[in-house]
């Protein structure tokens, strides 16, 4: 009976140990949950916009492009949309109430909307007013908010967001800073997610490593944070133009202005331990109108659209240099092609595949001549040697970054 009541004994315990490792394991794929996020940067809400001064030929649909980019990140089943700044154009009370009803509706499809603010977001706004119209878009769901500045985090499963106000609106007119407290903050932050072992993407408006960066006071500070820490990505815009800037085990992606050529997102996939996935992801605009019943033909076939307008808006731009300057139409021609080509390889990401092609163009030593004196003549070349192609999209792991498909990723 002893023998029995041992084996019993003996067997209650390995079953017991058996469902505790069951429990743990559930446990540990619980906080590995997937987050799915839809970032998109430098809307520039204007429900007032009037057709004067254009830059953006595509500036007159931008409210339209919002409400398919909010339709498009929902219907691909996006767990966070993430907007990084410049989220209106003057800061006008107007225009975040415009955006905030544009945002509630995105929300009622269960998507959870997280806002950052821009150097175009502090007008008529102060920025308690910012943060309490904003309280349903990330601020009311903070772990954490910087008593220096709008920055706070916010932590869905076994994820940090670690999003950055850094702007200096206040002290600095449209000039970025990070005060030191909100660095010793930022400090705390990693800190906790070290211990907790959240994996952290980091965000806010302003580049940080980009050579097309402003310089500004903390930024080399925050850099050496995420260094310390560990965080593998740092998510930005106010370029308007997507940009991959890998230092180290950090890389810094600078999302597209959504609401110009050629109208993109990106499309984020965090694991929650280490793994990364970046892929730009096109606007399904002309679905969208389709899908909603629009009879405009400039949205229906859109994708046609906006390629034609960025191909006039390049070749006005040759215009515009060329002034009083004296060459051939074929001249014209030539710098016409080559600039439009740099363009659209450079919004679509692929033109570390042509830099070199695009060099030996010879409408490429005919651009820079007509941009003598102006920053074209340094923009270009710096745009070309800067290309990589991470734009593409990339996948992130271990501190590794590497394109899709490559071997061990």
């Amino acid at each position: 009976m002893k023998r029995i009541a041992a084996w019993l004994l003996c067997l209650a315990l390995a079953v017991l140990c058996a469902q505790a490792a069951a429990e743990q394991d559930v446990g540990t794929e619980k906080n590995r949950t997937t987050l799915k996020i839809a970032a998109a940067s430098d809307l520039h809400v204007n429900p007032a916009f009037r057709y004067t001064n254009i830059v953006n030929p595509l500036e007159p649909y931008h409210l339209q492009i919002v409400d398919a980019f909010l339709w498009d990140a929902v219907n691909r089943g996006a767990d966070v949309v993430l907007l990084l700044g410049d989220i209106t154009n003057q800061g006008r009370m107007s225009q975040h109430e415009a955006l905030i009803e544009k945002l509630r509706a995105a929300q009622k499809q269960g998507v959870t909307v997280i806002v950052l603010p821009g150097n175009h977001d502090i007008g008529e706004v102060s920025t308690d007013q910012f943060a309490e119209l904003y309280t349903d878009f990330g601020y009311g769901q903070a772990h954490s908010r910087d008593a220096a500045s709008l920055s706070y985090s916010v932590v869905l499963g076994n994820q940090m967001l670690l999003l950055l106000d850094t702007n200096g609106y206040a002290e600095l007119m449209s000039d970025a800073f990070l005060k030191d407290e909100t660095l010793l903050w930022m400090q705390q932050q990693l800190e906790e997610a070290g211990k907790m072992g959240w994996q952290v993407i980091a965000a806010g408006h302003y580049p940080l490593c980009t050579s097309h960066s402003t310089a500004f006071s903390g930024k080399e500070k925050a850099i050496e944070l995420f260094r310390a820490y560990g965080v593998q990505l740092y998510l930005c815009g106010h370029l308007h133009k997507r940009c991959v800037t890998v230092q180290g085990a950090l890389t810094e992606l600078v999302v597209d202005q959504t609401i110009s050529y050629p109208c993109c997102y990106a499309s984020l996939t965090a694991d929650g331990v280490d793994g990364l996935v970046y892929q730009p992801q096109p606007i399904a605009v002309s679905e969208w109108a389709g899908q909603h019943k629009i009879a405009d033909q400039n949205l229906l076939l859109f994708d046609h659209y906006q390629r034609r307008l960025e191909q006039e808006r390049c070749c006005s731009i040759v215009e515009k240099l060329k002034g009083s300057q004296k060459i051939s139409e074929e001249e014209q021609r030539l710098a016409e092609d080559f600039f439009f080509q740099m363009m659209e390889y450079r919004a679509q990401g692929t033109l570390s595949r042509y830099a070199d092609a695009l060099r030996q163009h010879p409408g490429c030593e005919i651009m820079i001549r007509l941009g003598e004196g102006t920053i074209y003549s340094r923009w270009i070349p710096s745009v070309l040697n800067d290309a990589v192609p991470y734009t593409t999209g990339f996948v992130i792991r271990d501190g590794q970054i590497a394109l899709p498909g490559e071997d061990g990723m």
